[in-house]
């Protein structure tokens, strides 16, 4: 996709993990699985998250293979795992099964209702994006499937979310969470973000968060809407990455501590 608000450049044949490098990166963190158990006495699950950076799915090949790849040692080494996909979305009905057999859960990028979606996330031909992604939620609700929806959007927006509400729990009542963030003034989007959006009186987004999340849990009975954010009025600098402790392996095979951060890589 091209998405509005990312800096990352979306290229046909730009940059991709290969094979190799996932499996060398994969034995890594098995080995310290393995480590940990011996040292303390413990066995604890490997959990790898497939997630943003890149579409994980793009190259659906890629994505088939590492998957049966992470499998196929775990079972070897005798360890269990859990496997965590952040997608958005635009998937087949195959792509879908396979998915909710294979993954703990499933994220997946939908920007609150149609309009806002087509908008933001549109495809290099400016394809309109709502309809394939409203039909993987649709698919994953029929699966019984846990996955939760993440929606990102920008200050203009924030006064849309009780329509974004109504659209999100009117349709998609089965998901496990909404997890709903601003534009973040840094890291991705940090070459398209406009000055202005740094007004935090002007574009209070955690007021219209909580004011959305009322109206959600009065209206809909819903109440596992979320944030990972502080308060832009309390920090100039927002971060959706809490925890510095997992690393990320890039397309371009750097590793980094945060999405967000990738330009600031230690």
């Amino acid at each position: 996709l091209e998405c509005n608000y990312c800096s990352f450049e979306s290229k046909k044949d730009g940059i991709e993990l290969d094979t190799q490098t996932i499996r060398a990166f994969v034995n890594f963190l098995i080995r310290n699985v393995l480590i940990k158990k011996i040292a303390y006495k413990k066995s604890e699950p490997l959990t790898i998250y497939l997630t943003g950076g890149g579409e994980p799915t793009f190259n659906w090949k890629l994505f088939e293979k590492t998957v049966e790849y992470i499998k196929s040692k775990c079972k070897e080494k005798d360890i269990s795992y859990h496997l965590h996909l952040t997608t958005n979305g635009v998937l087949n009905k195959n792509h879908v099964r396979y998915i909710s057999d294979n993954f703990s859960s499933v994220m997946v990028s939908f920007d609150g209702c149609p309009e806002i979606q087509d908008r933001n996330r549109a495809t290099h031909g400016l394809l309109k994006t709502s309809q394939y992604v409203s039909e993987t939620l649709s698919e994953l609700d029929r699966l019984d499937a846990l996955y939760t929806i993440r929606t990102t959007i920008w200050q203009h927006d924030f006064a849309r979310m009780n329509e974004m509400v109504d659209y999100i729990y009117g349709n998609f009542g089965n998901n496990k969470g909404w997890s709903i963030s601003p534009i973040l003034v840094t890291g991705r989007a940090a070459k398209n973000i406009n000055d202005k959006y740094l007004d935090a009186e002007r574009y209070n987004f955690i007021d219209s968060y909580v004011s959305a999340a009322n109206y959600a849990k009065n209206n809909y009975g819903a109440e596992n809407m979320s944030i990972k954010l502080f308060p832009n009025s309390k920090t100039d600098i927002l971060c959706g990455s809490c925890y510095i402790a997992n690393p990320w392996l890039m397309p371009d095979r750097t590793i980094c501590t945060c999405l967000e951060g990738k330009d600031n890589i230690p």
